[in-house]
């Protein structure tokens, strides 16, 4: 026990030189080599830590214990395709108050801002991914776009149901209105829904239904699409109906050929979005 406190306290090991080293022996393996059909999963976890005294400590929301409290808060990516699921990188998250300016700081950054950086240094670092797939959290944040926009990286993030956008007062002002919008009779005569299958680890599949839907500037058409994914059409129950913002062009857009990414139908958002570690 002693040894092992000495090597993590004392010891002048590097912990990034070690990461790397860890990335490096991940892409060289076949069973867990990086891919352009995986993902990377984009998330923030929270640890309780008493005291002010320590780095990066504040009173803040800590998604472990779902509330807010005194803590640290590390934002990390993962890589994935479904079948294999590892760490990239982490960085903690640093609150205003530890800046002389507080969030006018140049050194300050947000968690989305510290997200798009990570998930860029995975591209960089030799894990390819279709897309970077992120909560709600992270969809409220123009920077975080607009960073992943410039390191050339598609995104698939969750949008809040209830989040209002402007748009005509005759049309939907949130998505949920906007998947309401949708048109649905029934399974045989499904209107603007198409029926995707999702497959789970344990072997198991669901069949789930998927529509482009319009609010305000996304549409199928435009360069954010906004697809809602569902178990039921009508009742859009809250916990297996997703809200999905995507810059992947849809197949029939007309300007997909000048996107740098490939289009995708509904089935792959749907399977994008799907393996969350």
């Amino acid at each position: 026990m002693q040894r092992l406190q000495f090597f993590l306290s004392e010891s002048p090991w590097e912990a990034e030189q070690v990461n790397d080293r860890r990335l490096e022996l991940l892409r060289e393996e076949p069973a867990t080599a990086p891919h352009d059909g995986g993902v990377i999963v984009i998330d923030d976890s929270g640890d309780r830590k008493d005291g002010t005294a320590t780095a990066h400590v504040g009173r803040q929301w800590l998604g472990r214990l779902g509330k807010t409290d005194n803590g640290i808060v590390t934002v990390t990516t993962v890589w994935t395709d479904g079948r294999v699921y590892y760490p990239l990188h982490a960085t903690p998250y640093t609150p205003a108050h530890h800046f002389a300016r507080g969030r006018s700081e140049p050194a300050f950054r947000t968690k989305p801002q510290l997200a798009a950086h990570l998930a860029a240094r995975g591209k960089e670092a030799g894990f390819g991914c279709r897309a970077v797939v992120a909560d709600c959290a992270y969809s409220v944040s123009d920077d975080w776009y607009l960073a992943l926009r410039e390191a050339g990286l598609a995104y698939v993030v969750a949008l809040k149901p209830h989040r209002g956008t402007w748009a005509p007062v005759d049309q939907p002002h949130t998505p949920i209105e906007a998947a309401h919008a949708l048109a649905w009779c029934d399974a045989r005569r499904p209107g603007d829904w198409t029926p995707v299958e999702r497959h789970f680890r344990d072997g198991h599949t669901e069949t789930w239904w998927a529509a482009d839907a319009y609010l305000g500037g996304y549409g199928p058409d435009s360069p954010c699409r906004l697809v809602v994914a569902t178990t039921a059409p009508v009742g859009l129950p809250e916990k297996a109906t997703w809200y999905l913002t995507t810059n992947l062009p849809h197949p029939d857009a007309p300007h997909h050929a000048a996107s740098p990414h490939p289009p995708a139908d509904l089935a792959e958002i749907v399977r994008l979005h799907g393996p969350r570690p």
